[in-house]
């Protein structure tokens, strides 16, 4: 997460900045691909992230005036917000005098989201972090929850299988949320608890572990389910591992 070239940011800004490409990262996993990529950035999980919208239009600016252009007259990104349209029975953005439709786009979004066009989406993210010298963070694929068959203890997780680094944290409601998931496959939903592990840079799973934003959960109907491996682990079954053998 850390920058370590000199951009022109402060460190807070490059923090900040690095959260943003970890957000549009995990939002453009939701939406069609599509050349360009239609994203669209809730005004809430950017709340969650202490990310503000000038900011947001801000480093957009910045990213799209510094990792060079894609082509003459071609922003990497572009906010469509205000331009957005019903045009017949099209919903449609209108930039420069031309007409686009878009597709999976409602009027109201606007309202609560913000709503890009990015054109070729992994080039201009191998750039940026090119140009940004951000530090590589690995993508979440599997959490496994020390069995405590008393749950009165605080929570220890094994990211990825890393059995050498458990990562403990204090018995809190979406904690116990998360074991009861690794416990029974499925929980309530709960849109704080959704959202605290899906997309608040907050969580410490992603600033203490040093883990990216990662889609841990989906919502199914009225419940959560796992959209990772999830599940408990014994403490016999951690000393058996090669580590520990």
């Amino acid at each position: 997460m850390k920058c370590m070239k000199e951009t022109g940011l402060t460190p807070k800004q490059e923090k900040k900045l690095n959260i943003l490409l970890q957000i549009i990262q995990q939002q453009s996993n939701l939406f069609l691909k599509q050349e360009p990529l239609l994203v669209k950035i809730p005004f809430e999980t950017l709340k969650e992230s202490s990310i503000n919208k000038a900011e947001v239009r801000y480093f957009i600016h910045y990213l799209n005036e510094n990792i060079g252009i894609i082509k003459p007259e071609t922003l990497w990104i572009n906010i469509l917000n205000g331009t957005i349209a019903k045009y017949g029975d099209e919903i449609v953005s209108q930039v420069d005098q031309e007409i686009d439709p878009l597709s999976g786009v409602s009027l109201e979004d606007e309202e609560d989201s913000f709503i890009l066009n990015i054109y070729n989406w992994k080039l201009f993210y191998k750039k940026a972090e090119s140009f940004l010298g951000f530090k590589k963070e690995s993508d979440i694929k599997q959490l496994e929850f020390l069995e405590d068959k008393n749950e009165t203890k605080g929570i220890t997780v094994y990211v990825n299988k890393e059995y050498g680094n458990p990562l403990k944290f204090n018995r809190g409601l979406y904690w116990k949320k998360i074991y009861e998931l690794a416990k029974e496959a499925e929980v309530h939903y709960d849109k704080g608890f959704f959202d605290y592990f899906n997309s608040n840079q907050n969580n410490p799973l992603y600033g203490k572990g040093g883990f990216k934003l990662t889609q841990v959960l989906q919502k199914n109907g009225d419940y959560v389910v796992p959209n990772i491996k999830i599940n408990l682990i014994t403490q016999k079954k951690i000393t058996q591992q090669p580590k520990f053998a």
